[in-house]
């Protein structure tokens, strides 16, 4: 989870390192759908290839 407010301000709770590895990761919120992830995560990989990524 990483964020930057307009004012510049920048949210990572978790850190840079998943960046700095190119590590992707589910988020478990309310409506997280195991399905679309893995969707999203084949769109990703096509243009990425050297991604890793954690299953749900």
């Amino acid at each position: 989870m990483v964020g930057i407010a307009p004012d510049g301000r920048v949210y990572a709770p978790h850190g840079f390192a998943d960046i700095e590895t190119m590590t992707i990761r589910p988020n478990r919120a309310a409506n997280f759908s195991a399905e679309r992830y893995a969707e999203k995560a084949a769109r990703w990989r096509e243009k990425w290839p050297e991604l890793t990524v954690v299953a749900p």
